[in-house]
């Protein structure tokens, strides 16, 4: 397996010295990276030993993909310019969460939402495509009230049938909504990359105590389907060099690798 973590290029050395083999970086602070602190991001990631080959937190909230304030032509400009930076950076994949771009109020039509987000999808992974680069699509609860589930996220993989679309797994947002280990078992062809976080008081935290009762199914059913490829910690860390080889041990104990 291989362990990660998502955070910005300032905790670099930190997750390196704590054994982790990548660090997945956000998009949203990669655009808004001045050329120089963008070259020397990349530097960094060239020639050091923690590489980065996804990325996560794929726009902000002012870029909407669907719903209120949805303009494709904004999508497709802002992809453009993600996926020149991430191919330059040697990224292979883009996660897609953005819970704050594909909120709908009240009375939006979720038909037309979907349309829009549908739209959104095929520009994103257009604009990759041109780089060889997947986009992954991700299931959020409680940030979000539009695809929450695994099964919806899967469903609309499944329908767009894009050859670079694909799927993030979140463990927190599955155990948020509550998912047994059948709607992973439907989509684990479509998982490219698995996200990990404990819920302590509706928060996303690093793994730590209690998390691996809470989470031992979603683990049992990646192994069993032969998963093994990137975990990557999505949290907020309360005190990060005190969390980060605990939650390692963690990690690797759920997936039977010496710690």
């Amino acid at each position: 397996m291989i362990y990660s973590c998502c955070a910005t290029i300032e905790d670099y050395e930190k997750i390196r010295l704590a054994g982790y083999d990548r660090i997945i970086l956000s998009a949203v602070e990669l655009m808004l990276m001045n050329e120089t602190a963008f070259l020397e991001t990349k530097n960094k990631i060239e020639n050091g030993s923690l590489k980065c080959y996804a990325l996560n937190d794929f726009c902000s909230s002012d870029l909407k993909l669907c719903g209120p304030g949805f303009d494709l032509d904004s999508v497709r400009a802002y992809s453009r310019g993600l996926v020149e930076r991430s191919a330059m950076l040697g990224i292979k994949s883009i996660g897609i969460g953005a819970p704050k771009s594909r909120y709908i109020p009240d009375g939006y039509s979720a038909d037309q939402a979907l349309m829009e987000l549908k739209q959104s999808l095929i520009v994103i992974c257009e604009e990759a495509r041109k780089f060889n680069l997947n986009i992954l699509l991700e299931a959020v609860s409680g940030e979000c009230n539009f695809i929450t589930t695994t099964d919806e996220a899967f469903d609309l993989v499944k329908t767009l049938g894009l050859e670079n679309f694909h799927l993030v797994y979140d463990t927190y947002h599955a155990f948020k909504m509550k998912e047994d280990e059948y709607p992973l078992l439907r989509a684990i062809q479509e998982v490219k990359l698995v996200h990990v976080a404990q819920d302590i008081d509706n928060l996303r935290r690093f793994p730590q105590i209690g998390f691996p009762e809470d989470h031992q199914l979603y683990f049992s059913t990646l192994l069993k389907c032969g998963y093994d490829a990137e975990i990557g910690v999505e949290a907020t860390p309360m005190n990060m060099n005190g969390e980060l080889r605990g939650t390692l041990r963690i990690l690797k104990n759920l997936c039977g690798e010496p710690v």
